[in-house]
């Protein structure tokens, strides 16, 4: 017998399996399967939540039942929700804690405890909810102070390398010619639209007309509308050609896994940080790539395109132009510092040029050999060196045969893409460069004549 229920856990033990209310660790006595069974483990849930609706005013317990009632949060995005959900998961335990008791020291030891359980974003962001919390709840005679207020967030050590950085281009390129197919398109949204992960992996193919994005944001619900850059429509319309245009619904989703079904957010972070981990690994792009970086990537390339404040958050879409401001400010600095470096030049010679000369010559006399860690984007194969399209020569096209490299780093090595590596390799390609014996065998795909 197959029983769903709610909230129940089965252990075994020697031999003899034990049932479990898991909220309650109260171990039911009750045959399983069995009537009595059902109605005991609805008697302990209907006990559960009777004790979470009653919540005991003045606790913190009562306060986040209360504010979660209340229209405030109805009107939150569902991301927000459920970030806001993991701190009061967290907070559970002291759910009957008098809010006369929390004040500014207690809510420091949370933030404490917190930063040294989940580290120091999830920290802050204890202090945070408690501050937006006891403020909903000071302005309806929950608590007359909000203890949070002035309890200062974690700040983030000089030596610890910034999160979430912008990319550089070549790694841009890099990531896109190592990523499959399918994965490219939430990249490619994220770099060159903005979008945020859980935007980019549930965009529908109705928002895009093959100009624009037309959408809503997950995390706020503000509307959305980006003009799509040259790149991205090839990207999309490569796609649409790739998975047939017949086969779209308008409720289909643009980003889908290998077997063409929605990709969920959980499922592509997972594929892309293990190719990330290798490229890493490969060291050919340096540590720290995330998906929002890619956010912050395309805000850096249009405040050094250019671009102004409000032109920045009218495609990232911030509420605040507070990050628009850092990365217009950033792209500013480093206009005047090549400037600068380009006035100094001019007006002085810190070297003289003979000796500039003489470092170049001993260079030149003893080559250091250097792991390449930046690659062309990807080259369309051309099969002979006497093409004018050829990217490859003869020399180039029998050490890749001899190489013992991954097909990834030839292909980064020599500016062309994995399959084409992949078709010298089996002699697909290039077959004129093959010993005479090897070119007379017929393939098992030619009809012997």
């Amino acid at each position: 017998m197959r029983m769903q229920l709610k909230n129940v856990k089965a252990y075994r033990s020697k031999g003899k399996v034990y049932y479990y209310h898991r909220p309650t660790r109260t171990r039911l006595r009750a045959e399983f399967g069995t009537p009595e069974f059902v109605r005991e483990v609805e008697a302990l849930n209907h006990k559960m939540a009777e004790r979470a609706d009653v919540s005991v005013r003045g606790t913190l317990g009562a306060l986040i039942v209360a504010y979660r009632r209340s229209p405030e949060w109805a009107e939150k995005a569902i991301a927000t929700k459920d970030d806001y959900q993991a701190v009061f998961d967290y907070l559970k335990i002291i759910d009957d804690m008098p809010l006369a008791l929390l004040d500014g020291p207690a809510v420091i030891t949370l933030r404490d405890k917190a930063f040294a359980a989940h580290k120091r974003r999830f920290a802050n962001y204890v202090v945070q909810v408690l501050s937006l919390v006891f403020n909903w709840g000071k302005s309806r005679g929950f608590s007359a102070i909000n203890p949070a207020s002035d309890v200062p967030k974690l700040k983030r050590p000089k030596s610890q390398a910034a999160a979430n950085r912008p990319w550089t281009i070549d790694e841009f390129r890099i990531v896109m010619m190592a990523l499959p197919p399918e994965l490219r398109v939430p990249v490619a949204l994220g770099a060159y639209a903005g979008l945020r992960e859980g935007d980019a992996v549930n965009v529908l193919w109705s928002t895009y007309d093959g100009t624009a994005i037309e959408s809503r944001q997950l995390k706020t619900g503000d509307p959305l509308w980006v003009p799509a850059h040259r790149d991205l429509r090839d990207i999309l319309d490569a796609e649409r050609t790739r998975r047939s245009v017949t086969l779209f619904e308008r409720n289909d989703t643009i980003v889908v896994g290998a077997r063409g079904k929605k990709l969920t957010e959980a499922g592509f972070r997972s594929r892309f940080f293990k190719v990330i981990r290798e490229l890493v690994r490969e060291e050919w792009v340096r540590p720290g790539l995330t998906f929002q970086g890619l956010r912050h990537t395309a805000a850096t390339l249009l405040a050094e395109a250019g671009c102004d404040v409000k032109d920045i958050q009218a495609i990232t879409g911030h509420k605040t132009v507070a990050m628009a401001e850092h990365y217009a400010r950033r792209a500013n600095l480093r206009k005047r510092a090549v400037a600068a470096v380009d006035r100094l030049e001019a007006a002085f010679e810190i070297l003289p040029t003979v000796q500039v000369v003489g470092i170049r010559a001993e260079a030149a006399l003893k080559p250091v050999k250097f792991k390449v860690k930046v690659a062309a984007a990807p080259v369309a194969p051309r099969n002979g060196s006497s093409s004018p399209n050829a990217v490859l020569t003869e020399a180039d096209v029998l050490a890749i045969r001899a190489s013992t490299e991954s097909q990834r780093k030839l292909a980064a090595l020599y500016g062309v893409s994995r399959s084409l590596i992949e078709q010298i390799k089996s002699g697909k390609v290039w077959r004129h460069l093959l010993p005479q014996a090897t070119q007379e065998v017929p393939s098992e795909h030619t009809p012997n004549t």
